[in-house]
């Protein structure tokens, strides 16, 4: 009787063995399939976000064209930060109208620095204007004559 049970028992661990390696076959199938569906799904989203991306592209082409025309431009190394049209030429003029005044504005580059209001400054103090190291229309009336 112990040798039938010892058989008996084999049998049935192959069989629960063999049972379960059909239910992980099953159940492997089934995460494929998950798996395949959220592929499709991501691949969905990727295009979705693709023609987006393209549009966005094509509305921004579109602005830069719309800008070409306008008093405003888009700075090339900042495509979102959009600078006055000739912001910078004029900050050039006042900086070599500083400069053939006699006020070395240092570097004349169309940027604002210290150095720029320092002339500034002293420019206004010279003529008799409030040397607050801002260009008002007083004193660009009187710098623009050095120009």
């Amino acid at each position: 009787m112990l040798r039938v049970s010892s058989h008996l028992l084999l049998v049935l661990i192959a069989l629960f063995l063999t049972a379960g390696c059909l239910t992980t076959g099953q159940y492997s199938d089934y995460e494929i399939r998950a798996l395949e569906d959220r592929i499709l799904l991501l691949q969905k989203e990727l295009q979705n976000k693709d023609s987006r991306i393209a549009e966005l592209e094509l509305a921004l082409e579109k602005e830069k064209e719309k800008n070409k025309s306008s008093d405003y431009t888009i700075d090339q190394d900042d495509k979102y930060r959009i600078i006055k049209k000739d912001y910078y030429s004029s900050v050039i003029k006042v900086q070599t109208a500083l400069k053939n005044a006699g006020f070395d504005p240092g570097l004349i580059d169309g940027k604002v620095g210290k150095r720029t209001q320092s002339a500034l400054r002293r420019f206004q103090q010279a003529n008799g204007l409030p040397a607050h190291g801002c260009l008002d229309k007083q004193t660009w009336s009187l710098l623009r004559n050095y120009l």
